[in-house]
């Protein structure tokens, strides 16, 4: 009989064999029914529309979704709420739960008739118990049970919140059922603690089961920050506590005694934040406070204090604490005394929100982030009771802490729940304080006081405001003056509802202060990239996976051989043809033969010099069009310069019969300045203002580009600093007589050749637009060298 029992518990088929047939002898299956109705969890008819459904469905989403629900039971409520809507919205589903009560997650989870009837059965042989998926995780599963859908839209989501524990289960899972009383422990912690419970069923939920790539059954799987954490340990309750525990960030609860407890609480100034100080016996801080100060890190800052050290008595005398309790103390800008202060034996996670929940705030906050700014001043409805943000204005420099001091005096004393106070920093919030001033600043200039914003957060992005009349004075009768004005102006906005004289729609002007370096940024979200690109490659069905990869690395593999077959080919043959060449080499030169060098196929620009010779030709005998380009250098400048003009005209020398001709400055300057004097009508003017053109700088005028058009006598010039030919570009600043110097002063700066084409490109296109000036001349000036 032991022999007997030992093969089958060790038999997982023969297991299922007898208790197929013990429950086909017995004839008794068992039914299964929903707790809720599903169209009173809806709040609807049976004879509901599917659009009454899904307006009830939105309707109930956004009341109990746990993201805007602090209560303990809203994911309960909202999962319940989705099973339902999954149900009721699809008829065929819903025409099942009329007719046999069957819900989507019972519906996902059902197995052929031979295996789901034993689902959550035990059975009784000789006194030995047989058990598939118990009681803890057939009620586990059905309450906390997680769809691709849930997951996407509640946990990832949610975890930016608070942490979620996800266990891994199966139907037939002997390991599973050996660790139900150990998953139910760690369960009542994670509720006592408010952290996201979830499970999952690995045979039924295949498709969540594939996108978190899931290999086996039990697991546990930690969502944080849309982060996802495995758990590798022994399934004990101690290694669970610590991998919960470890979910959360290192540094998230400062270790506070009486050395380090002035540092912690004046620390508000540079954090911005309320202080919250956790008294306890224990050595580590309670899974309950670790969780709340995870959902509040961007309020508040949390210490903690182990009262079983000797260093802590005088902290425990000096606000009076029980040692045989837990104490929770908040403070905000007074370190001395507290503003919340609870007594416990066990203090619950709720108390532990509703303290931080009305005292997330300082007296007086700064604004540091878009974030602060709209949950701070609360955009409210139009219908709801005015609301105004009082800001100050003022600047990070020790004169202004004297005023935000005594701000902040007078907002602790104003009791109006309506009214909330704050001040910026110019310097870091310089965009918002312009905008608010246009463009003055925080500081009134005339009285040297700091300037006072009340604002009326009236929509999402737009803001109604006003400004304090002389602003936030600080001597003793001026600051009582200007606390009345304060307090008629705020009384007078609240009760008339009076429109505010400002408007500002607010975009990206509110700084993040507390934001990551750009560069940090940078990596994250490359690393959140390639989270997602890998994450859509796993998701790829594995056979295609296999193939593509397969694929690659043969196309890989295949490409190196053939690279190493031709490399070892071409050594080859030019090992074989070595001996030819050397012996080839060797005839040419005992036979003195010049090996000439092949000739340069590169396209060709022709370059002629204008001289006396040729001047008829190229200038007096043109056609209607522009025909010669002329191009003024000198011995040391033309080759390069001649160089570099011939590359930007090559494209257009090859659609229009231009000539290039170049101009050598030291044997023909006086032909250049002939040109500009006819073009000037100089010629007939008097001896003292022709001879402002006799001593042309020529440095001046390399690189000047002359566009001539023989027949119509015009022509168009190109310079590096100018296209119009004045006077000034071409004369010695010696030289130059008095009264010109203003009028034709030269710009006696060294260029190199290469500046003296910039823009050269583009003034070819505005001459084949027509866009550039004639200069007429009545003749053509004779060339004399």
């Amino acid at each position: 009989m032991t022999r007997f029992l030992s093969i089958l518990r060790s038999t997982d088929q023969l297991v299922r064999f007898l208790v197929v047939f013990a429950v086909g002898l017995s004839r008794a299956p068992t039914a299964v029914a929903a707790e809720d109705d599903l169209y009173d969890v809806l709040g609807v008819d049976k004879s509901a529309s599917t659009h009454e459904i899904r307006n009830a469905y939105k309707s109930l989403a956004k009341e109990w979704h746990p993201d805007k629900n602090s209560d303990p039971a809203a994911n309960e409520k909202f999962m319940k709420i989705n099973e339902a809507y999954e149900t009721l919205s699809n008829d065929e589903m819903r025409s099942q739960y009329d007719n046999h009560g069957t819900t989507s997650a019972q519906a996902g989870q059902e197995q052929p008739r031979s295996d789901s009837e034993f689902a959550g059965a035990s059975f009784n042989f000789g006194g030995f118990t047989f058990t598939f998926a118990g009681k803890t995780f057939d009620h586990f599963g059905q309450k906390y049970r997680l769809t691709l859908r849930l997951y996407e839209d509640v946990v990832l989501p949610g975890s930016q919140r608070k942490p979620y524990v996800v266990f891994v289960y199966s139907d037939y899972c002997d390991d599973c059922s050996q660790i139900e009383d150990l998953w139910e422990m760690l369960l009542q912690d994670l509720v006592k603690s408010d952290i996201g419970i979830g499970a999952i069923n690995y045979d039924s939920d295949k498709s969540l089961v594939k996108k978190l790539r899931i290999r086996q059954s039990p697991s546990v799987i930690g969502v944080v920050e849309g982060q996802l954490h495995w758990f590798s340990g022994p399934f004990e309750l101690p290694s669970l506590r610590d991998f919960t525990r470890r979910l959360f960030p290192r540094d998230l609860i400062q270790e506070v005694n009486n050395a380090t407890i002035d540092i912690f609480l004046n620390s508000w100034k540079s954090d911005n934040k309320v202080h919250l100080l956790f008294f306890d016996l224990r050595k580590v801080p309670p899974l309950r406070l670790v969780a709340a100060a995870f959902a509040y890190r961007s309020y508040v800052t949390v210490g903690y204090i182990n009262m079983a050290r000797l260093e802590c008595d005088y902290l425990i005398t000096n606000y009076r604490l029980n040692r045989n309790q837990e104490n929770l103390l908040i403070f905000k800008e007074d370190s001395f005394n507290p503003i919340i202060k609870i007594a416990a034996p066990e203090i619950k996670r709720l108390d532990i929100n509703e303290a931080i929940e009305g005292n997330r705030f300082l007296i007086l906050p700064r604004i540091s982030s878009p974030m602060m700014f709209y949950d701070y001043c609360l955009p409210v409805s139009p219908l709801t009771s005015r609301r105004l943000c009082v800001i100050l204005l003022s600047k990070k420099v020790p004169q202004h802490e004297v005023y935000r001091e005594s701000f902040r005096e007078y907002a602790g004393r104003h009791t109006q729940e309506r009214v909330k106070f704050g001040y910026v920093y110019e310097e870091t919030q310089g965009p918002l304080v312009r905008l608010m001033t246009w463009g003055n600043g925080a500081v009134n200039d005339t009285h040297g006081t700091l300037k006072v914003a009340i604002l009326w957060h009236k929509e999402p992005k737009t803001v109604h405001y006003d400004m304090l009349e002389d602003g936030w004075h600080l001597s003793g009768s001026e600051l009582q003056r200007s606390r009345r004005k304060l307090k008629q102006v705020v009384d007078w906005l609240l009760q008339t509802g009076d429109i505010m004289p400002y408007t500002m729609k607010l975009r990206s002007e509110i700084i993040d202060e507390h934001a990551q370096n750009i560069w940090i940024r940078v990596v994250m979200r490359l690393h959140s990239w390639m989270y997602k690109f890998w994450d859509k490659v796993l998701s790829i069905d594995e056979i295609l996976l296999l193939t593509v990869v397969t694929t690659a690395i043969l196309v890989v593999v295949v490409g190196v051989v053939v690279r190493v077959l031709v490399m070892t080919e071409d050594a080859n043959v030019q090992r074989k043809m070595a001996p030819k060449e050397k012996e080839e080499k060797s005839r040419l030169q005992n036979a003195n033969l010049n090996v000439q060098p092949v000739a340069d196929s590169r396209p060709t620009v022709h370059i002629y010099p204008l001289c006396c010779e040729n001047y008829d030709e190229l200038v007096l005998q043109g056609g209607n069009e522009i025909q010669l380009f002329v191009i003024l250098v000198d011995e040391a400048s033309r080759a390069k310069l001649l160089q570099y003009f011939a590359w930007i005209l090559l494209p257009y020398l090859k659609s229009k019969p231009y000539k290039v001709a170049f101009l050598q400055l030291e044997e023909y300057l006086p032909w250049f300045r002939s040109l500009l004097e006819a073009t000037m009508g100089l010629l007939d003017s008097s001896e003292e203002a022709r001879c402002n053109l006799s001593h042309i700088n020529m440095k001046n005028c390399l690189g000047t580009v002359i566009a001539i058009n023989s027949r119509k006598k015009f022509y168009h010039m190109y310079h590096y600093s100018t296209t119009k030919p004045s006077s000034s570009e071409y004369l010695d600043d010696e030289l130059a007589s008095d009264e010109c110097v203003q009028a034709l002063r030269s710009d006696a700066k060294k260029l190199f050749e290469s500046d003296l084409v910039r823009g050269f490109g583009q003034w070819m296109e505005r001459l084949g637009g027509g866009k550039l000036k004639k200069y007429r001349v009545a003749f053509w000036p004779d060339i004399v060298a």
